[in-house]
């Protein structure tokens, strides 16, 4: 869903836009029918944009490439992708999150299958929940990496609805959408168990100490903790009632024992394999962090 919104931001602004999916009746039903009732139902789409299931072409004549796929098959579509992506094409990684075993951004897993240098993808944040900004709602996205391509995707997607920040603080982006996960399942523990706003407000504030801490331990800007990155993502997701890490902590706090493995069949919470490679990530540099221990010990202790 978030390839086919900002498909719809890019064509707003008269680009031609074609999407690659893997699915032959969602490219068929974008193609034919202008609209995507799996992934963004009740939205037309712009006649500039079109679909395939060729790889190839889709990236033949590009001057842009969003990927915009799961992060479990993320290196895999990358490396399919390399022979048709040139190094003079822009790249920006919309897949939120942290490798476990190299603890690189996302992005850089892209980086690697397409055989480029580090930092040669941009990596994207902020509280840009797809389906609302599809719609026109006024959102603002951060787009993190070197100055010509952040300020390439700021100029291709940017419009009176949607505004880009560009950041150079691409680890402490990459970091801070991997967390606020993590600390959106402490939030909705919070609502579980009918606490008021007087605690919600200190969780909120315990969690950005922490995320700070962590940025600052990977070398990154504590300061994007406290940005839209940091804090905005994590309003969208700790308070949204949509919110799924939200929604998972609020489940399991409510009273009464919680099959957590039976949660988790009817939803993707990503906070729990996150806070998996936060917690690992934590004790590596010694750092005392009670709010995501915390979080783990419950998603993963009992």
């Amino acid at each position: 869903n978030m390839g086919c919104a900002l498909a719809t931001v890019l064509a707003g602004n008269n680009h031609d836009v074609v999407l690659w999916s893997i699915e032959p009746d969602v490219a068929v039903d974008i193609a034919r029918n202008h609209r995507s009732a799996k992934y963004l139902p009740g939205i037309e789409l712009n006649n500039r944009i079109t679909a395939t299931g060729d790889l190839a072409t889709a990236l033949r004549r590009a001057r842009g490439v969003i990927v915009a796929v799961s992060s479990t098959v993320i290196a895999r579509v990358a490396e399919q992708a390399s022979p048709y992506i040139s190094t003079r094409v822009s790249v920006l990684s919309v897949a939120k999150g942290i490798d476990p075993k190299s603890f690189r951004p996302l992005a850089d897993v892209v980086v690697a299958a397409l055989g480029r240098a580090r930092g040669d993808v941009s990596g994207f944040g902020g509280p840009a929940i797809a389906t609302e900004f599809a719609r026109g709602t006024p959102t603002v996205g951060v787009v993190a990496g070197r100055p010509t391509d952040t300020s390439f995707w700021r100029r291709a997607l940017q419009c009176s609805t949607f505004r880009v920040e560009e950041s150079r603080d691409f680890i402490g982006v990459a970091w801070a959408a991997c967390l606020k996960n993590v600390y959106a399942i402490a939030l909705g523990m919070c609502d579980g168990m009918k606490y008021a706003m007087n605690t919600k407000a200190i969780l909120m504030t315990r969690a950005l100490a922490e995320m700070a801490a962590l940025l600052r331990s990977a070398r990154a800007k504590p300061e994007t903790a406290y940005g839209l990155a940091g804090i905005g993502d994590l309003v969208t997701t700790g308070f949204s009632p949509h919110g799924r890490n939200r929604k998972f902590g609020e489940l399991i706090c409510a009273g009464g024992e919680c099959d957590i493995p039976a949660v988790l069949k009817t939803m993707t919470v990503e906070g729990i394999s996150a806070v998996l490679i936060a917690r690992a990530w934590a004790r590596q540099k010694h750092l005392k962090l009670p709010l995501l221990d915390l979080v783990w010990r419950v998603c993963h202790r009992g």
